[in-house]
């Protein structure tokens, strides 16, 4: 039964509710560091323009990454995913579900930061609506491209373009482009999250509540850019064989920005809302040390809600 905070998808579109557990053939990741006295310089692509301002309100650092998912099965059907976690947020009090007490009894919020999805791009709009609608996860829509790096034991250079419709890409050049070369000679080894809790990491997302994309533009597709009203909060999983390597960030004759405090970070280069740095993420050279997991598990459970 459909209600203001359970809305009918498109007629095209079946419902699928939560838990969801996906298979991916590969999962491939890159890490990065923002220190709490930088917290200032997230760079504004890392939102959708159409997205509401409290999916990057308050962020407090730490350990982010970008990772790019490739499905061969989920509950909604194969597909691929692009996500960027730049770290921690602080949530709202008024938001916040930690409610104690002080020393004199009275009601007090306990302060928290969790991790974030603060944009993601999936290649069906079959995903981007249950995922918007299950856990806050502001999905849009995109195209991607996967070529295997030649003389390569599990190379891949991956292309992530703006997508026009459900026809073809609207323009040839991506704003995401990075290559992944793993380290020969070092082994696969079985990773886990759920072994974070054992290093004091706590991966628990926490999504503020989604606007509705009223606007359909860069290729969205009608009524599937729906909002939301609660926080939702969540614990993914993802389980396979890992192993590192090299991303090669280098995305051509984009141009790289050199201005600002000496360490590449001054005004980002971006157009229509993506990243034009030549090495994607301001301040970041050609060469930064990633994974790849593959044959991996996903398990995403039902979000809980306030």
């Amino acid at each position: 039964m459909s209600s203001p905070s359970s809305p009918s998808p498109p007629h095209d579109i079946p419902v699928a509710l939560a838990p969801w557990t996906l298979h991916a053939s590969e999962i491939y990741t890159i890490p990065f560091y923002t220190s709490s006295s930088r917290t200032d310089l997230l760079p504004s692509f890392v939102q959708d323009k159409g997205e509401s301002e409290a999916l990057t309100e308050h962020f407090k650092g730490g350990l982010g990454m970008v990772q790019v998912l490739r499905y061969t099965s989920s509950p909604v059907g194969a597909y691929d995913e692009m996500l960027i976690a730049p770290g921690f947020f602080g949530v709202p009090e008024a938001a916040s579900d930690r409610v104690g007490k002080d020393g004199e009894g009275r009601k007090k919020v306990k302060e928290r930061m969790n991790a974030r999805i603060t944009r993601i791009f999936v290649s069906t709009k079959e995903s981007v609506w249950n995922g918007r609608r299950n856990w806050n996860i502001p999905k849009h829509l995109a195209t991607f491209r996967f070529t295997p790096v030649p003389g390569s034991q599990g190379g891949m250079k991956i292309q992530v373009l703006p997508t026009q419709g459900s026809a073809s890409p609207k323009s040839q050049e991506p704003f995401f482009q990075a290559t992944f070369t793993p380290i020969a000679y070092v082994p696969a080894l079985l990773m886990s999250t759920a072994w974070a809790k054992y290093l004091s990491m706590d991966l628990t997302l926490v999504q503020p509540p989604l606007k509705q994309i009223q606007d359909a533009g860069d290729g969205e597709v009608d009524g599937i850019g729906i909002g939301t009203e609660k926080w939702c909060q969540i614990m993914p999983f993802e389980k396979g064989q890992c192993k590192v390597g090299w991303w090669d960030m280098d995305s051509g004759e984009r141009k790289t920005n050199v201005s600002g405090d000496g360490d590449g970070i001054g005004d980002v280069a971006e157009e229509d809302g993506y990243s034009k740095e030549r090495f994607w993420w301001p301040g970041w050279g050609r060469w930064r040390f990633g994974a790849k997991m593959v044959d991996a598990t996903v398990l995403f459970e039902e979000g809980k809600k306030w």
